[in-house]
C-alpha cells in the first residue's frame, strides 16, 4: 500500500532534518564583541548575532521535521486502517 511508503519517507525525512540541525556549522564569530557592527563588511558576526542564527537555523529544519514525523504518524494511523 502507498501509506506505508509515504509513513517512511516522512519520518526518514524529518529523522535527516533533526540529524542536520544537530550537526555544528562554521561561523565566523568575534567573541570580544556581543553585537557586530551591520557596517563593518568583514564576514565576522557578534556573540549575540551567533545565538540568534544558529536558533534561526536549528527552527528552520526542525519544524518541517516535526511537522513531518506527524504526517509520518497519521499515514501510519491510516495505513493501519485501510
Amino acid at each position: 500500500d502507498g501509506w506505508l511508503y509515504v509513513t517512511f519517507a516522512c519520518w526518514f525525512v524529518s529523522l535527516l532534518l533533526t540529524l542536520l540541525s544537530l550537526m555544528p556549522r562554521q561561523w565566523r564569530v568575534d567573541t570580544t564583541i556581543l553585537q557586530g557592527d551591520p557596517a563593518r563588511s568583514g564576514g565576522t558576526m557578534g556573540l549575540e548575532e551567533f545565538f540568534q542564527q544558529s536558533t534561526r537555523n536549528k527552527r528552520r529544519l526542525l519544524i518541517p521535521s516535526i511537522l513531518l514525523f506527524a504526517a509520518g504518524t497519521l499515514s501510519a494511523v491510516r495505513f493501519l486502517f485501510s
